[in-house]
C-alpha cells in the first residue's frame, strides 16, 4: 500500500475516491470518498491534533507524551496508539466511533462519554446530544477500507445511498416497496456497478436498467 506524505496544515478532500495518507509522526489514515481532513498546525507540539468530516479509519503511531486528537465536529478522540474508524453520517446526524485496536476515550467537548476497546462502538446523535453505547464487529465497520463493500443486514435504500456515493451515479426505485428490503453481502471495490447491482437485485428479487441519461432504475415486486 502507497502511502501520501500530507504536509502539516492542508486540507485533504476526497470525493467520490479514497485516499491513504501518512502522517509526519508515523500514523496513517484512510479517508473514505468525500472526507475532509486538516491537521493542525501545532501538530508537532504538545499533541497531534486534526480535525475530520466524513469517514476515516486511523491507525495511530503510539507516543505516550503526545495524545492524538481527532476533532470531528463537537465530538473528541482521544487515543495514544492505536487502530479505529470514525464515521460521521451529517444526513443522520450521527458520528459513530468504533475501536479495532486499543483503547479510545470519546468525549462531547468536555464531557465523557466513555473509553472504548475492542468492537466497542460510541454513537453519538448530534441533535439530541445522546450517545448510544454497543458491541460491533469492527472488522465489518472498517471493511471499506480493504478493499471491500460490506452490507451487513442493511436496508436496499441504504446500500443504494452508498453506492450513489461510491460510484457517482444517481440511482432510483420504480416501485417504494424495494426500499424496505434487507439483505447481507460482500462486495470487492474492483468490481463494477453493473456486478455489484446484478448481486443485489438477485438477494431482493429485483431487477434494475441503465437509462440513456446514465442513471439507473431498480424494479421489483418489493418485500412482504
Amino acid at each position: 500500500v502507497k502511502f501520501l506524505p500530507i504536509p502539516i496544515g492542508r486540507i485533504v478532500t476526497v470525493d467520490h475516491q479514497e485516499k491513504q495518507l501518512n502522517l509526519p509522526d508515523g500514523s496513517k489514515i484512510w479517508l473514505n470518498y468525500g472526507a475532509d481532513l486538516k491537521i493542525s498546525k501545532a501538530f508537532n507540539g504538545k499533541a497531534r491534533e486534526v480535525y475530520l468530516s466524513g469517514e476515516a479509519y486511523f491507525d495511530i503511531a503510539h507516543n505516550a507524551a503526545k495524545p492524538f486528537i481527532i476533532h470531528t465536529g463537537d465530538i473528541v478522540t482521544t487515543v495514544l496508539g492505536t487502530a479505529f474508524n470514525i464515521k460521521e453520517d451529517k444526513s443522520k446526524h450521527t458520528i459513530e466511533v468504533t475501536v479495532a485496536r486499543g483503547k479510545v476515550s470519546v468525549a462531547d467537548g468536555t464531557k465523557m462519554l466513555g473509553i472504548l476497546t475492542l468492537n466497542q462502538q460510541i454513537s453519538f446523535n448530534t441533535q439530541n446530544s445522546k450517545a448510544i453505547r454497543s458491541i460491533v464487529d469492527s472488522r465489518t465497520v472498517a471493511a471499506w477500507h480493504q478493499n471491500e463493500i460490506y452490507f451487513d443486514d442493511i436496508r436496499l435504500a441504504d446500500a443504494v445511498l452508498e453506492l450513489e456515493q461510491r460510484f457517482n451515479v444517481e440511482i432510483n426505485f420504480k416501485n417504494e416497496k424495494l426500499e424496505d428490503c434487507r439483505f447481507t453481502g460482500t462486495a470487492l471495490k474492483g468490481e463494477k456497478l453493473d456486478k455489484i447491482l446484478n448481486v443485489i437485485c438477485a438477494f431482493n428479487n429485483a431487477s434494475f436498467e441503465t437509462k440513456l441519461d446514465g442513471t439507473i432504475l431498480i424494479d421489483g415486486p418489493g418485500c412482504k
